[in-house]
């Protein structure tokens, strides 16, 4: 579960970092050295399981991550 976490505050860090938009993100989800400790299959299936676009679920994810980014790096 640790490993988990740190593998997700890394992608999240990586996606905050550069500031990427969706189109972006999902040239680099494709990439399997980008957050390469992260399931993209657990993340497809994760997006089906919600019916929802895997384009919806990465966009929501990263309208989230912006919009906590300041909270989660005051706990750092």
């Amino acid at each position: 579960m640790v490993e988990a976490i740190k593998d997700y505050q890394n992608w999240a860090d990586k996606v905050a970092d550069c500031k990427q938009e969706l189109s972006s993100l999902k040239k680099k989800f494709k990439d399997k050295k980008f957050a390469a400790g992260c399931s993209r299959d657990i993340i497809r299936t994760g997006a089906e399981q919600l019916g929802w676009e895997l384009d919806r679920l990465l966009s929501m994810t990263l309208d989230a991550m912006k919009a906590t980014e300041e909270i989660v790096r005051s706990q750092s």
